[in-house]
């Protein structure tokens, strides 16, 4: 019996050399033209790749596809009982202003991103829900 990824209700069957790349979603009202959101991943990180080459790496990757800027420092937080990084950057794209809270944190050989997207200017009210999902997720082991 091939081994399965699962999340929620859903199952499918994982093929021999792929890698289970679950994302968990979370979606808010439409609102100012865009839909906040809540999206956690995880990857498996290459050897000896850490917290911050994780964290910074993450940031550059999306730097490559949107002009993106940070816009306060690096924060240290704990994720799940694990050292982590919350990042905020912002960027537009197709004429929206957004904004992303981004918790990183790296256990057991997985990257893990949390990353709250949100219209600029609803962040200043969300940010204290947004802090509570990153702060409050709970990671288990991947299988």
């Amino acid at each position: 019996m091939p081994e399965r990824i699962t999340a929620g209700p859903v199952s499918i069957p994982r093929i021999d050399g792929w890698d289970d790349r679950t994302m968990l979603t979370m979606v808010g009202p439409n609102t100012e033209g865009a839909q906040p959101n809540v999206v956690v991943t995880r990857e498996a990180l290459c050897d000896n790749l850490g917290l911050g080459g994780f964290s910074s790496g993450w940031v550059q990757k999306l730097a490559d596809q949107v002009p993106v800027r940070e816009t306060r420092d690096v924060e240290h937080i704990e994720i799940a009982g694990s050292p982590a990084h919350l990042r905020l950057v912002e960027w537009e794209a197709a004429g929206l202003r957004l904004r992303q809270l981004v918790g990183l944190t790296t256990i057991d050989g997985d990257g893990y991103a949390i990353v709250c997207t949100v219209p600029s200017v609803q962040f200043e009210e969300l940010e204290p829900q947004l802090r509570a999902v990153i702060e409050g997720t709970q990671i288990g082991h991947a299988g």
